[in-house]
């Protein structure tokens, strides 16, 4: 019997974080459990549903080595509404 391994070098995964108003406290945000989402047309769905709901949302990829643990700067896909100052340094993607 012959068993093989394959290693996937990089993966990207995307995410979808919403963010919600605190009440009592103006301006300010509570994030909801970051969503995980199949692939940027998922992503980007996921941001038309809740973008008008919610506080805020954003929705990022990522791509790096499960292996190593090594992975890439996050990359802004769609950004709507009141978002943590951390939002603002990540990198945008190209359109």
């Amino acid at each position: 019997m012959v068993t093989t391994h394959e290693t996937v070098k990089h993966l990207t995964y995307y995410v979808v974080q919403t963010y919600r108003a605190v009440k009592g406290a103006r301006g300010k945000i509570s994030a909801d459990e970051p969503m995980p989402a199949r692939d940027e047309a998922h992503a980007m769905r996921l941001v038309e549903r809740y973008r008008d709901s919610r506080a805020g949302v954003v929705a990022f990829r990522r791509t790096g080595d499960p292996a190593t643990g090594e992975w890439d700067d996050a990359v802004i896909l769609a950004r709507y509404g009141v978002l943590p100052a951390e939002v603002d340094d990540m990198r945008v993607a190209a359109a």
